[in-house]
């Protein structure tokens, strides 16, 4: 009868993230990956952080299940179950590696279903710093 989709499972962890308090208001769009997209949102405290939303399946991504150990053994599965599974493996791995999961006795990083919530830090891509690719300072 009805299938959930992305946007219907992008609307239900955030849902959870807002109930948890971690999130109050989403922002604009700050990055587009193969395997994610990127958005700024907000706390109660007009903090700003960025939001992880995994979207394994894309069609040029789709070679996950020969690349990745997510499955295991298991045969069958959904690009949504995919997209948690990679998830919960980011989230351990910043636990585990140290990545600074809090500030001011703080909560700074969540993570509900498929959605990441992690502390967003200024920069610009390097694509726009191209003339400092060259730069021999930056090797020094």
């Amino acid at each position: 009868c009805c299938r959930l989709t992305y946007m219907g499972y992008d609307f239900l962890a955030i849902k959870a993230l807002v109930a948890r308090g971690h999130i109050c208001g989403v922002g604009r769009q700050i990055g587009v990956g193969k395997e994610s997209d990127i958005f700024e949102v907000t706390n109660d405290e007009g903090e700003v952080f960025a939001l992880k939303l995994h979207r394994l399946g894309r069609t040029s991504f789709r070679d996950v299940k020969s690349k990745r150990d997510y499955l295991g053994t298991r045969s069958n599965y959904s690009w949504l179950y995919l997209s948690r599974l990679a998830a919960l493996k980011e989230f351990a791995f910043m636990k585990v590696s140290g990545f600074p999961c809090h500030m001011e006795n703080r909560r700074c990083i969540a993570r509900a279903a498929h959605l990441l919530v992690v502390i967003c830090f200024g920069g610009s891509q390097l694509a726009v710093l191209s003339n400092w690719l060259h730069s021999k300072s930056l090797l020094s």
